[in-house]
């Protein structure tokens, strides 16, 4: 019995030793913790309704896992994906930040989101025409006078929260310059609404159509 325990025994001191390197390399592994960003994404919009509260665009995470699933080219791609499928009505929702909504790969666990919920207040979607005002950028020279200005196409047609919507009277381009027109022009000008929640429907690219006579003058 001794002769077997004592027969080659540096190399089972090795086996031992090698193992128990091993061990704690493995117990240290699972130990690791750390903490990343990540940005939250939103999937099954409501068609209906427009969100129009401020958006976290980005979540801290803390996580747990073995070093080698730790590694930043395998964690910092981690998004948050919120589904917004159950949300049915205006009003306020709020989703919890679990493992579930995560990418986080498989031996990775969330210890903790901060903050751990997002709460999003939605509106009912709005679509409606305002009219087109032409911002003039300089005048016309000395001596002349802007006899007509007219924007083609009049009206524009924006879409948003039904609240924020409301609140648009008219949409704005780009200033025209007059300075040099001493008769007639056109300018292919871009336009702009003022509320960042609410968009042009289209390219918003406006033509103005300008006539300039002198002072006194009889032109239409």
């Amino acid at each position: 019995m001794i002769r077997i325990i004592t027969e080659n025994w540096h190399y089972k001191v090795f086996a031992v030793a090698l193992s128990t390197v091993f061990w704690f390399l493995i117990v240290d592994e699972s130990e690791l913790a750390t903490a990343i960003t990540a940005p939250v994404e939103y999937k099954n919009i409501p068609r209906d309704l427009e969100m129009t509260s401020d958006i976290d665009e980005k979540v801290r995470l803390e996580i747990r896992g073995p070093s080698g699933k730790l590694r930043p080219d395998l964690i910092d791609n981690t998004v948050i994906v919120i589904d917004l499928g159950s949300v049915q009505r205006a009003g306020e929702h709020t989703f919890s930040i679990r493992q579930s909504n995560t990418n986080l790969a498989p031996g990775i666990s969330l210890d903790r989101a901060i903050p751990p919920r997002i709460r999003l207040q939605f509106e009912r979607r709005l679509t409606r025409s305002v009219p087109v005002s032409v911002r003039i950028g300089s005048n016309p020279q000395p001596g002349f006078e802007i006899a007509s200005l007219i924007a083609d196409p009049p009206q524009l047609s924006i879409t948003g929260p039904e609240s924020r919507v409301r609140t648009v009277d008219s949409i704005q381009t780009d200033p025209v310059d007059l300075a040099e027109v001493t008769g007639e022009a056109q300018f292919r000008v871009e336009s702009y609404t003022p509320e960042p929640q609410v968009r042009l429907d289209g390219s918003g690219r406006v033509t103005v159509k300008v006539k300039v006579r002198q002072k006194g003058g009889t032109g239409n």
